[in-house]
C-alpha cells in the first residue's frame, strides 16, 4: 500500500563534487538552497542580486555575469522613501545614498561575475511567470520596490517569450565558455514550490504551468540543461499543510531539508555523500552555543 504519491528522480549521469562552483539565481527557494550551500562551505554565487522571481529578470541578470565591461550607473537609479536602489535589484540591496548603492552594487556585480566564471554549473529556480512592466522605460523589473503601481503594467510572460528569454541567455554564456571567457556550464532548472497568492490561486497555478512548460522546452532544446522537481516533490509527494509555513506560501524548515536531502541524493556523486553530512554536522555544532562560557 502507498500512502503517498513517490516523485521519481533518476541520479545524475554527471553528477556534482563538493570542490565544484555553482551559480544560484531566483525565487526564495534558490536563496534558500544557495544559503544551504553556503552554511555547508561550498563555493557557491548565491543570488547576487536578490531573490528574483520571473524569467525576464533571471535571463537580464546572466547577461549582466558575462564578462563585461559594463556596471550600474546614475541611469540604473531608483530612488524611493529616501532609499537608492534599481530595478534590477532586490529590495535589501537599498542604501542612503546613490553613491553607497552603486558601490555596493558594482561590488557584488564584480564579484559575481568572477564566481559565474568558474561556475560549472548554474541552478535557475523559477518563481512566476507574471510580472511588472515599467511604463516610463517600458522594461521589466526585478522588484517594484512599492512603487505605486500606476507606474506599471502587470503581464503574464507566456511560454514561447520565457523560454526565448532563457534560451538567448544561455546561448550567450555558450558562446562565452566557446571563446574561453568563462567555464562551460550545464543548467539546473527548477520551479519554486512557494505559491503566488498574490497573484491569485488560479493566476499562480497558470503561472506554475507556464514555467514547466518553459523548462520541458528548455531541456528539449539544450542536452547539457536538466530539471529537478522541487515543484512536484513538495505538492505531490508531501503534499500537506504541515510541510508549509505558518504562512502557509513557504516550504517549512522539515519540507526545506527533505527537499535538500532528495537534491543530495540525485545530484551529488554517491562518493559526496558522507562528507556533505559531515559539512551538515558541523555546520550544527557551530551553531550551537554553550550555556556555559
Amino acid at each position: 500500500m502507498e500512502l503517498y504519491t513517490p516523485v521519481h528522480d533518476t541520479p545524475w549521469n554527471h553528477p556534482l563534487h563538493c570542490d565544484e562552483t555553482i551559480t544560484v539565481l531566483g525565487s526564495c527557494f534558490a536563496a534558500e538552497l544557495g544559503q544551504r550551500l553556503e552554511t555547508l562551505q561550498l563555493p557557491v554565487c548565491n543570488n547576487p542580486f536578490g531573490v528574483l522571481y520571473n524569467p525576464a529578470s533571471i535571463a537580464s541578470s546572466l547577461h549582466y555575469l558575462l564578462p563585461s565591461d559594463w556596471v550600474f550607473s546614475e541611469r540604473d537609479l531608483v530612488e524611493r522613501d529616501g532609499g537608492w536602489t534599481s530595478f534590477s535589484h532586490h529590495g535589501s540591496f537599498t542604501e542612503a545614498t546613490p553613491e553607497a548603492f552603486l558601490k555596493r552594487a558594482n561590488t557584488a556585480l564584480a564579484d559575481a561575475r568572477a564566481q559565474f566564471a568558474v561556475s560549472s554549473r548554474v541552478i535557475l529556480s523559477l518563481g512566476t511567470a507574471w510580472c511588472y512592466r515599467h511604463r516610463e522605460t517600458d522594461s521589466i523589473v526585478s522588484n517594484c520596490h512599492k512603487i505605486p503601481a500606476r507606474a506599471f503594467q502587470r503581464e503574464c510572460l507566456t511560454v514561447e517569450v520565457s523560454t526565448s528569454l532563457l534560451a538567448d541567455a544561455i546561448r550567450a554564456c555558450e558562446t562565452a565558455a566557446q571563446a574561453g571567457q568563462i567555464a562551460p556550464k550545464e543548467w539546473i532548472l527548477t520551479v519554486s514550490p512557494i505559491r503566488h497568492r498574490k497573484d491569485g490561486l488560479h493566476e499562480n497555478q497558470l503561472s506554475k504551468a507556464t514555467l514547466l512548460l518553459t523548462t520541458r522546452a528548455l531541456e528539449q532544446e539544450f542536452p547539457q540543461v536538466r530539471y529537478f522537481p522541487a515543484y512536484e516533490i513538495l505538492l505531490d509527494e508531501l503534499r500537506d499543510y504541515r510541510f508549509y509555513a505558518e504562512d502557509l506560501v513557504h516550504p517549512s524548515s522539515v519540507a526545506v531539508q527533505y527537499i535538500w536531502e532528495r537534491f543530495v541524493q540525485t545530484a551529488y556523486a554517491p562518493s559526496e555523500h558522507e562528507a556533505l553530512k559531515q559539512r551538515e554536522k558541523a555546520a550544527r555544532q557551530g551553531q550551537h552555543r554553550p550555556i556555559r562560557k
